[in-house]
């Protein structure tokens, strides 16, 4: 669908629509195509299960055992 700027300034929610929906629209301004309205790509990045397994060292492997020590004061 081609369209003129001033027409497509007045219809633009109309136009956004459509776009949305995968028609082509393009505006034209002095009779040559200016502009092209389209969707803009998704940002969202596809998360990797595991991709940060080896980024944390545990150093004492005891370390979710209780504390007699941190549960005195606690419990003061």
């Amino acid at each position: 669908m081609q369209i003129s700027l001033q027409e497509a300034a007045t219809q633009l929610t109309h136009l956004a629509h459509l776009a949305a929906k995968g028609e082509s629209i393009i505006i034209v301004a002095d009779g040559l195509p200016n502009l092209e309205l389209t969707i803009a790509p998704s940002k969202t990045v596809k998360r990797k299960a595991g991709t940060l397994k080896h980024a944390i060292t545990i150093i004492d492997k005891d370390w979710d055992k209780p504390s007699d020590e941190i549960n005195a004061e606690f419990y003061k």
